[in-house]
């Protein structure tokens, strides 16, 4: 009986182990699972179209103003005042390039167009066709010479002093010959041309006045 008992406990281990070892076998040649493909980085599909365009932005700081251009070169005269009251209102300047520069004054005691040529070597002349009341006249004025005066100048009046009424029109260029006796060189600054008008009343005493407006284009 013994005997019996020890054959049959060796017959169950046996099994056991058949068991155990078929397992481990079935784990070993089962196929693994095939782990999922990762999509390719490199692979993109087709490009969209391109969208529509948005609205312009708004618009960007203006820039600093360019050099002046080569072209004419207009410069305003203008003289207004009344009732005596000319003080800092009876002067109006200019400037032409290479040339100098000039005033323009209307006040109770002078009434012209001045100017003050800025190379006192050279030699510089204004000419004008003047138009006041029933006289038409070419009037000059110039510094020809380095014993003349630093400026020069031509009256709106049309006398000697200071008329009680007066109105008129000037046309006129200003230019210069370059130095002086030394002929005429190729390289001279542009003349510079103006044209004014003007009126004044100084007959009443307690309101007078003077009108002149006018324009010196230079660079033409």
């Amino acid at each position: 009986m013994r005997r019996s008992l020890s054959t049959v406990l060796a017959l169950a281990l046996a099994a056991s182990l058949l068991l155990l070892s078929g397992a481990a076998v079935g784990a070993i040649s089962q196929p693994k699972g095939k782990a999922p493909t990762k999509a390719s980085s490199s692979s993109r599909g087709p490009r969209g179209s391109r969208g529509a365009a948005g609205s312009q932005g708004p618009a960007g700081l203006a820039g600093p103003a360019g050099a002046a251009g080569p072209g004419p070169r207009v410069q305003s005269i203008s003289i207004d005042w009344q009732n005596g009251a000319y003080e800092g209102h009876d002067v109006a300047t200019f400037n032409v390039p290479g040339i100098g520069s000039g005033e323009v004054k209307c006040s109770r005691d002078t009434q012209w167009i001045r100017f003050t040529p800025s190379d006192q070597g050279a030699d510089t002349e204004m000419w004008a066709e003047i138009m006041r009341e029933n006289e038409v006249a070419v009037r000059a004025a110039a510094r020809r010479s380095y014993s003349w005066g630093p400026d020069f100048n031509l009256g709106l009046n049309q006398v000697n002093g200071t008329e009680p009424e007066a109105h008129g029109q000037m046309h006129g260029i200003i230019s210069t010959r370059g130095p002086i006796g030394a002929g005429a060189p190729t390289n001279l600054p542009a003349p510079a041309t103006f044209s004014l008008s003007w009126h004044w009343s100084f007959a009443d005493a307690y309101s007078p006045r003077c009108y002149v407006t006018g324009v010196v284009v230079t660079g033409s």
